[in-house]
C-alpha cells in the first residue's frame, strides 16, 4: 500500500503492532515534493533505503517495538499531568494545603526517577541495534543504486525537508484561507 502527502518525508513501516508481528500489510509513505526534486536513481536510493530495513525480517519488528518503548517512557517520564496538576496546587494553596502538595509532587517525582533510568538504560541498549539497522540500509541502497547516487539522494532529501518545513510554515503563516495549487512544484521553484 502507498500513502502519499504533500510533504518531503518517506518512510516504509506497518500500521500497527499486530500487523508487524504478522508481517502483513506494509505501507509506504510517499511525500510528493521528494520525487519533484529528486532523479530515478536518487529515487530508487531512497527506495532501497527505506525497503532495505525489511531485509532482515524481524527489524522494523524491533525497531517499531523500539519506538513504541520510548514513546511510553516519554508519555510517561516527561509529561506527567499529576506534576503539572500538583505544581499548580502547590502555588494556589497555603498553609497545610500547600504542604500536603508539595509532598504528593515529592512523592511522584521520587517515582518516577527509576522510570527516567530505565528509559536512559532502554535508549543505550537500543541505540546500536538502530544504528545498524540504518547502516544495513545505507548498504542496501549503495548496492542498488551506488554510493554516489545514496549520497546525492541523502543530500537531496535533507534540502526537500528543509525547503518543505521553510515553505509549509510561510503558506500557514500567510494564508489561512488559500493554499497554492501545487505545493511540490511551489518547492522545487524555492
Amino acid at each position: 500500500k502507498v500513502l502519499v502527502d504533500g510533504t518531503a518525508s518517506m518512510q516504509a513501516d506497518y500500521p500497527d503492532i499486530i500487523s508487524t508481528l504478522l508481517k502483513k500489510r506494509l505501507q509506504l509513505k510517499l511525500g510528493m515534493c521528494l520525487p519533484v526534486s529528486m532523479d530515478a536513481t536518487q529515487m530508487v536510493a531512497m527506495l532501497a533505503h527505506e525497503l532495505g530495513f525489511f531485509s532482515r525480517g524481524t527489524g522494523v519488528a524491533s525497531a517499531r517495538f523500539i519506538r513504541g518503548v520510548h514513546q511510553w517512557f516519554e508519555a510517561r517520564g516527561q509529561n506527567d499531568p499529576w506534576l503539572a496538576l500538583l505544581a499548580e496546587r502547590c502555588m494556589s494553596n497555603s498553609g497545610a494545603r500547600r504542604w500536603m502538595f508539595r509532598l504528593g509532587w515529592l512523592m511522584i517525582w521520587v517515582s518516577l526517577r527509576p522510570l527516567r533510568l530505565l528509559h536512559w538504560l532502554c535508549r543505550l541498549i537500543s541505540a546500536e541495534t538502530m544504528r545498524q539497522m540504518v547502516y544495513r540500509a545505507d548498504d542496501c541502497a549503495a548496492q542498488l543504486a551506488g554510493s554516489d547516487a545514496m549520497s546525492s539522494a541523502i543530500t537531496r532529501r535533507s534540502l526537500a525537508s528543509l525547503t518543505w518545513s521553510v515553505t509549509h510554515d510561510r503558506i500557514h503563516s500567510q494564508s489561512h484561507d488559500r493554499l497554492p495549487d501545487n505545493i511540490p512544484l511551489l518547492l522545487m521553484r524555492e
